[in-house]
């Protein structure tokens, strides 16, 4: 299935019962999902709503689950080929960084899988155009172009971000806020790493921390600031209730709120188990299980399924 069609069937309404998202454009895979369904529920595994999705429910409701790098699935080889038939409930989507076309997974939902291949830089560029609150030039949407370093989720948070300040971009000169605001720092810092975590960007988030334990970074600073931005996601997705309203009740940063609605890629149970990681790797360190400066990438690895 190429991406055309998957078009076509959002704008008819007839979805089909399963997809196999694959690709590193993790922005671009939200905005489809959120197109098929703006309340899919993201999940922890497909066991764990397989019951739901093949068994008729209560009402005519069918639900719309996202399942990420699901492991276990990918070695239920007795079910691949009637998956397909057996989902009637409801809708599954299985996303997935990167998939060996020679696998017998692959051949078995070819005509399921949906690639997200990077975007080019004139696709990026239009983007800007028909997404920024006020009319700019090609030249500055291609200045902001290459200050995200030609990526989609940093356009799509950078947009948003300078959206805010429009009043005072409009009367400065737009290279020198995008140099102010959005170029990123040559250097790793422990916030933008923690950000690559909660987006589920690996390659990044493991350069980053590798190269803040390379500089010294402490190990239990680390882990405290995943902890303490998976906490937030657990109450921000626990919560109903607009993002200025969640902001207040839990008093955390409204920046933060909009972030993990608009970015966080993880289910709920996801985010609780890597809670759960990160609090196993300060008590192995404490204990002495771990090393300080080994603890946060074991725990990273198995955040990310990595392990």
């Amino acid at each position: 299935m190429d991406i055309v069609k998957l078009k076509s069937q959002i704008k008819s309404g007839e979805l089909d019962n399963l997809y196999v998202f694959v690709g590193e454009e993790i922005g671009l895979m939200n905005l489809y999902i959120e197109k098929m369904n703006k309340n899919a529920h993201r999940v922890e595994s497909v066991s764990g709503v397989w019951k739901r999705l093949t068994s008729r429910g209560l009402g005519g409701y069918k639900p719309v689950y996202v399942v990420r790098d699901d492991k276990e699935f990918l070695q239920a080889e007795r079910i691949w080929n009637s998956a397909d038939k057996m989902i009637r409930y409801g809708t599954l989507i299985l996303l997935y960084t990167n998939l060996d076309k020679r696998s017998r997974f692959y051949k078995a939902f070819e005509d399921h899988i949906v690639v997200f291949d990077k975007m080019t830089r004139p696709q990026l560029v239009k983007f800007i155009l028909s997404r920024f609150p006020f009319e700019i030039s090609q030249e500055q949407a291609e200045y902001l172009c290459e200050a995200c370093n030609n990526d989609y989720t940093q356009i799509q948070n950078e947009i948003d971000k300078l959206s805010r300040i429009q009043a005072y971009l409009k009367n400065q000169s737009f290279e020198k806020v995008v140099d102010e605001i959005v170029r990123a720092p040559k250097y790793a810092d422990t916030f933008s790493m923690a950000n690559n975590v909660l987006q589920y960007k690996g390659k990044q988030a493991v350069e980053q921390m590798q190269f803040l334990l390379d500089n010294g970074e402490s190990g239990i600073g680390i882990i405290t600031a995943l902890y303490n931005n998976f906490r937030n996601a657990v109450q921000v997705l626990s919560a109903q209730g607009t993002a200025k309203e969640i902001s207040e009740k839990y008093d955390i940063h409204i920046a933060s709120v909009s972030n993990i609605l608009n970015n966080f890629n993880y289910s709920l149970e996801g985010a609780i188990r890597a809670i759960r990681i990160l609090q196993d790797a300060e008590s192995g360190i404490k204990s002495g299980k771990y090393a300080e400066d080994k603890a946060p990438m074991i725990a990273l690895c198995k955040i990310l399924n990595l392990e």
